[in-house]
This record gives structure tokens, C-alpha cells and sequence, in this order.
């Protein structure tokens, strides 16, 4: 999930914590820029959103996704 506004105390963010799904919030301007179907990673962590990411971003989140799934 990804909005332009809310906090880390919205509803938004406290739902995406309980369901374990990646949310930004407070993103400002981001959505104006999105088209339906643009590629996103949204890193939850950070508080980042990627539009269009490349190849290096996608391998670097890849890693991240399989290590997390090792720990846990």
C-alpha cells in the first residue's frame, strides 16, 4: 500500500503492520505519478516507493525478500 498522506499511526500503516503487507505513507506527491500498471517496490522499512525500478533494484530486493525469509 501506498498513500500521500497519513502517519505511522493512520489506519493505513497500522493495518499494513497487522496484515505483514508493505505500506508507505506520507508520500506527498508520489501517486500523481503512477499509471496503472507502472512497475513499483514499495520498501516498508525505508518509507520509500521506486517507480520503475531497474534490474540492480530489483536484484537488491530479491536479496532482502529471500534473507528475511531465511530468518524467519
Amino acid at each position: 500500500m501506498a498513500t500521500d498522506y497519513g502517519s505511522v499511526t493512520s489506519h493505513t500503516a497500522l493495518l499494513a503492520k497487522a496484515l505483514e503487507i508493505p505500506a508507505v505513507v506520507a508520500l506527498r506527491e508520489a501517486t500523481p505519478n503512477l499509471r496503472q500498471g507502472d512497475p513499483i517496490l514499495i520498501d516498508g522499512t525505508r518509507g520509500i516507493l521506486i517507480l520503475n525500478p531497474n534490474e540492480e533494484d530489483l536484484a537488491q530486493y530479491q536479496r532482502f525478500a529471500d534473507e528475511r525469509k531465511t530468518i524467519e
